[in-house]
């Protein structure tokens, strides 16, 4: 019932961008790929491509959490990039954590080896400007962070898992001004 991430028939080249979110709570960190491709009609595809779901430390705390979420998300994003080549003509990074993705942008600023040591692997990954916020709502991988919540249709065929939401299928310019 679930269908796999392909290239639309009504696509304008075979070049596709790529969205990583991510999030975090006390217990795990949920990392999720989408792929899409821009098609005639001018709105991007969007499916899912690929995702993870880590156990967080015992210890941490929900903004540790959130920066090992978009470590964990560089990583992947890296590793997609790697995989598909040529295929991928841009790819971003979000989260909705605002100290996870200030910690990540410090380049002066001096922080403890944990974090420093994760923000310098964010940017090897990921270009600055590709770091982006993203709200709560508007991320679909806040999904996987809140398992009381979740219901089968939140996952299953054609949900905001598989399919993404509103904003990722807008050219970025649109969807950052929104």
């Amino acid at each position: 019932k679930f269908s796999r991430a392909r290239m639309p028939q009504d696509a304008v080249r075979g070049k596709m961008r790529l969205n990583t979110l991510v999030d975090a709570a006390m217990e795990l960190l949920m990392i999720g790929v989408w792929c899409g491709f821009l098609r005639a009609c001018g709105i991007w595809s969007c499916q899912h491509l690929i995702g993870r779901a880590i156990l967080a430390d015992e210890d941490g705390t929900i903004p540790r959490n959130e920066l090992q979420s978009l470590t964990g998300g560089a990583n992947l994003s890296w590793v997609v990039k790697q995989a598909l080549g040529d295929w991928v003509e841009s790819s971003i990074l979000g989260g909705d954590s605002e100290i996870a993705l200030c910690w990540a942008t410090a380049e002066s600023k001096p922080l403890a080896i944990f974090h420093r040591n994760r923000a310098i692997q964010i940017r090897r990954s990921v270009d600055k400007k590709d770091l982006f916020h993203v709200r709560t709502d508007a991320n679909p991988s806040d999904i996987g962070t809140r398992p009381e919540k979740v219901t089968l249709a939140d996952v299953g065929p054609g949900s905001v898992w598989e399919n993404g939401v509103e904003w990722m299928t807008m050219d970025m310019n649109t969807a950052v001004e929104q």
